[in-house]
């Protein structure tokens, strides 16, 4: 499904609405995936990817154990984890997305 993807928190702070507004919306194809995040564990995730991108890169975002806490007519709001790096340390936390879904 092709979405225009809006960042609601950055590194699991909420993004003030007077600063949400200067950020560019990410524009891409967001599907359901199962991908694995250590040796024997597969976690569920949506994964937006560019446009037209099939060979597994170009991925713009994932969130992890993503759940669906708003729907309307033309935009679905999810909550989940996004993985942040910091130098060699890896932190899961809290990330909301607001997709408005494109025809």
């Amino acid at each position: 499904m092709k979405v225009e993807l809006h960042l609601v928190r950055h590194c699991g702070i909420k993004i003030p609405a007077r600063e949400a507004g200067g950020i560019p919306a990410l524009v891409g194809d967001m599907e359901m995936r199962n991908p694995w995040v250590s040796e024997t564990r597969t976690l569920q995730a949506l994964e937006l990817t560019a446009c037209g991108v099939t060979n597994g890169t170009g991925v713009l975002a994932v969130l992890y154990e993503p759940k669906i806490v708003a729907l309307t007519s033309n935009w679905i709001r999810f909550t989940g984890f996004e993985l942040v790096r910091q130098g060699a340390d890896k932190q899961l936390v809290v990330q909301d997305w607001r997709c408005y879904v494109l025809p």
